[in-house]
């Protein structure tokens, strides 16, 4: 008897065959680094540009509300990973997609139906990297290119291209603004997306009705943005925190030199912890 293919399974073999059609046909502009598929585009700076300065005055107070919101949420989340870590338990875990309900043999892995890990990734760079690009614009900073990054066909990330060497010579508010908005744009979404799950729970309640699929992808869509923008803010590099915070460590020490081995410490720290965040409940499980 012939095994029927789960229908997730096909999906995503369906997906994966379209993104291989559109890098194929786009292959001159695309570029291949062993398994590393990046892809560029330089349209929609003008229209962008005309949105941003029409807003200004209120972009920058977010901006700066995301900066305190950003540093706050670096140093809450740092100190509750090592508080669990003491205490060995769980305190992070890579989340992956699964098809067909497969459950990982691990704890350090969280398995995510492929669809809800692709909506959510998507949104979370469709919010978080034109954040940064709104606040290099308003810092009057050049995005040479928008991209994204696939590893294999499977999409792991996004990127602007800022002019790096005249962010580097803006006042202090304003890289903090650039390195905090991607960030600070997943926690909005995920504030916007926790008030749309309120919203329809309270419909639910009224009308007795419920749409399983979408309280899921609420769940996720909401994990995702704040998982990631408070672990993009942790002071690492190459993360945006470690940017922020060697900004943050230049303002203190009053040297570059001394900021940037004060990030570089900090790395290597934080690094550590986060490695036994994921692994260190089946490690200490082994040594004990």
């Amino acid at each position: 008897m012939i095994t029927p293919i789960p229908l997730d399974l096909l999906a995503m073999i369906l997906f994966f065959g379209i993104i291989s059609v559109l890098i194929i046909r786009d292959r001159k502009n695309v570029d291949f680094h062993y398994g590393l598929i990046i892809k560029r585009w330089k349209k929609g700076n003008k229209v962008m540009d005309k949105w941003i300065f029409s807003h200004k005055k209120i972009l920058n107070k977010l901006g700066t509300i995301g900066v305190y919101i950003g540093v706050g949420a670096s140093i809450i989340a740092l100190i509750s990973i090592i508080y669990l870590v003491s205490i060995n338990q769980q305190a992070a875990a890579l989340i992956l997609p699964t098809v067909n309900n497969y459950e990982y043999p691990t704890d350090a892995i969280v398995g995510v139906p492929f669809w809800f890990w692709i909506i959510s990734i998507f949104v979370v760079l469709v919010v978080h990297e034109p954040m940064h690009a709104i606040y290099s614009r308003l810092a009057g900073i050049p995005v040479k290119s928008w991209g994204v990054m696939l590893l294999l066909f499977i999409p792991i990330g996004a990127f602007v291209d800022p002019d790096m060497r005249k962010v580097n010579k803006l006042k202090f508010m304003q890289k903090m603004k650039i390195y905090a908005g991607g960030s600070f744009g997943n926690f909005i979404t995920a504030g916007i997306v926790l008030l749309i799950t309120f919203v329809y729970g309270f419909l639910i309640k009224i009308f007795g009705f419920q749409i399983p699929i979408l309280s899921e992808l609420l769940q996720w869509l909401f994990i995702f943005n704040i998982g990631i923008g408070i672990f993009n803010m942790l002071p690492m590099k190459p993360l945006d925190g470690g940017l922020m915070f060697e900004t943050i460590f230049e303002k203190i020490f009053k040297s570059k030199k001394k900021a940037s081995t004060a990030i570089k410490i900090s790395s290597i720290i934080v690094l550590g912890i986060i490695i036994m965040a994921i692994f260190g409940k089946e490690i200490f499980g082994i040594i004990l």
